[in-house]
């Protein structure tokens, strides 16, 4: 009788991995890394759409404002043109009524959160709109001879406050210079 050797090991021995458990093995991670990368993909692409959305609401919010303000001069000069006055005078008037302009701009736009700075000087009407969140329109109206307005500039910009981050606390941040 001869005696084999048994070359089975019991549970604490090698684990043969074969070819396909492997493959199986490397596409469970590949899988597990991409839906990470996707998920943080989609949360920034949300985050950034948001930042979009409030961006161009403000910009909406600002423009909306500057036509009311528009229409607000023109019934102003709806009234000097039925008046028979003349530019001069018909803005100097713009001018006295400014602040019940201003309001009547704000409701006609239905925006609550703007400021408006308005000066007059001579036939021409400029005007500054504000939002809270740093929208900002510069306009400037011409006052006609036959007493309609002509837009000479619309100029929508956006200030930002600069605020200064620390992106290095080590020790070497104060004084410029990195140690070991």
């Amino acid at each position: 009788m001869s005696t084999k050797k048994d070359t089975r090991r019991g549970s604490g021995g090698n684990v043969r991995i074969g070819i396909v458990s492997f493959i199986t093995l490397v596409s469970v991670l590949l899988l597990a890394v991409l839906s990470v990368l996707c998920v943080t993909t989609a949360r920034a692409t949300a985050s950034t759409a948001s930042r979009q959305a409030d961006s161009a609401t403000g910009l909406y919010e600002v423009d909306a404002a500057g036509q009311g303000m528009l229409a607000a001069i023109d019934s102003q000069l709806a009234q000097s043109r039925s008046a028979h006055e003349s530019a001069g005078v018909a803005a100097s008037r713009v001018q006295l009524v400014m602040p019940s302009i201003q309001s009547c701009a704000l409701e006609l736009s239905g925006v609550d959160d703007v400021q408006i700075n308005a000066d007059v000087k001579d036939a021409n009407i400029s005007f500054t709109i504000k939002t809270t969140d740093g929208r900002e329109l510069d306009a400037e109206v011409a006052v006609n001879d036959d007493l309609t307005y002509t837009v000479s500039s619309w100029k929508t910009s956006t200030t930002q406050a600069q605020t200064q981050q620390n992106l290095w606390g080590g020790s070497g941040a104060a004084t410029g210079s990195a140690s070991n």
